[in-house]
């Protein structure tokens, strides 16, 4: 694929920041509990680590980030929980006892799903403070302050609603609005995103409210309802690139990781017990009437190699002539590997491929 030319006229790896971004409490907490957003925390942490976007991270977003992080953690997994149990309360009382089974069996498959995406959102946590730790953190000075405070007492947006206390938004924007005019601000681009359009958009959601609009322009500053949106703004190949590597990825089901060992089991067993088989044949492992008392590798009793037929008629009865192969030396590797993996996720220990 042939990388576009950026919006931002930069090389990377050129060291040079060109773009500063102040990402709302609101956003940072979806990159952390939606699965979808999390994704997008990877290009994220891409334009940081290349130097190309440097964070703005005001006091008030890093302190409520603090306060709500855990609870909101908590509270998604109570979410997601309640919803299939609710879920599964439903389809006891409608359809076909067969149509209840295979239904009940995938809202159980999804649950087991929960404590996954709960330790993926916990991952997520800490590489955004991994990101935070990278950020430029501002403390409001007292000119931001007193902006703030005139805008809440003048009724200007994002203060504008009556029955809303919004000083942290006013304070927000002020923030921003300072940093545009720092002496270090020349020649660089500005992003404010935040998914609070309620306060910061005006009748269009995707627009600025009048109140701050003074602060976006077309070139210099922009106004972003959604991290998709900065992000593809920044470099529209990156998206381009996730979206056709990562689309729809979610953590499998239990049921699925089950079925995927079981097939490796039967595949890898049946080639063993085919090259055993092969081996006696060849003369490489004798062959005698009473099974050894210690093992030997070099040595095989008639009544195993009789069970290992058995068993071989028995793997292609159920699994279907796939079980059989061939196998190339990579294709073998990649076999075992998998087995292993997947052993390793239900429990067991590394590299453990008994069959």
């Amino acid at each position: 694929m042939t990388k576009r030319k950026l919006r931002y006229s930069a090389e990377w790896g050129d060291g040079k920041i060109l773009g500063r971004a102040l990402i709302d409490t609101c956003v940072w907490i979806d990159l952390a509990t939606e699965p979808r957003e999390q994704d997008l925390l990877r290009v994220l942490e891409e334009v940081v680590r290349d130097e190309f976007i440097d964070l703005i991270l005001p006091q008030t977003v890093l302190d409520e980030w603090t306060r709500n992080r855990a609870k909101t953690l908590q509270k998604n997994r109570e979410r997601m929980t309640a919803a299939l149990r609710s879920a599964r309360r439903v389809v006891k009382q409608v359809g076909t006892n067969k149509d209840k089974r295979e239904l009940v069996r995938r809202l159980d498959d999804l649950r087991k799903k929960v404590p996954l995406i709960g330790s993926s959102s916990q991952s997520a946590v800490a590489r955004i403070e991994k990101l935070f730790g990278t950020a430029t953190v501002v403390q409001a000075s007292d000119a931001v302050k007193l902006r703030a405070a005139e805008r809440a007492m003048a009724r200007r947006g994002p203060c504008h609603h009556p029955d809303k206390n919004s000083i942290n938004d006013a304070i927000l924007i002020e923030t921003y609005a300072e940093a545009l005019f720092e002496p270090a601000a020349r020649g660089k681009k500005f992003m404010f995103v935040s998914k609070n359009t309620s306060d910061f958009s005006g009748s269009d959601p995707s627009k600025p409210h009048p109140d701050i609009a003074a602060n976006f322009s077309r070139v210099k500053s922009r106004y972003y309802t959604t991290i998709r949106q900065a992000l593809f703004a920044t470099d529209p190949t990156l998206l381009e690139e996730f979206e056709f590597n990562d689309a729809d990825a979610e953590p499998r089901t239990a049921t699925e990781i089950h079925d995927a060992e079981e097939d490796l089991f039967w595949k890898i067993g049946y080639n063993r017990k085919a090259v055993i088989l092969k081996k006696a044949k060849l003369g490489l492992v004798r062959v005698v009437s009473k099974a050894p008392s210690n093992y030997d590798p070099t040595v095989i009793d008639r009544a195993s190699l009789k069970l290992m037929r058995q068993s071989m008629q028995s793997a292609v009865k159920k699994r279907g002539i796939e079980v059989k192969g061939p196998w190339t030396d990579f294709e073998w590797g990649m076999l075992n590997g998998k087995l292993s993996a997947l052993r390793w996720v239900l429990g067991s220990e590394w590299d453990f491929l008994d069959t």
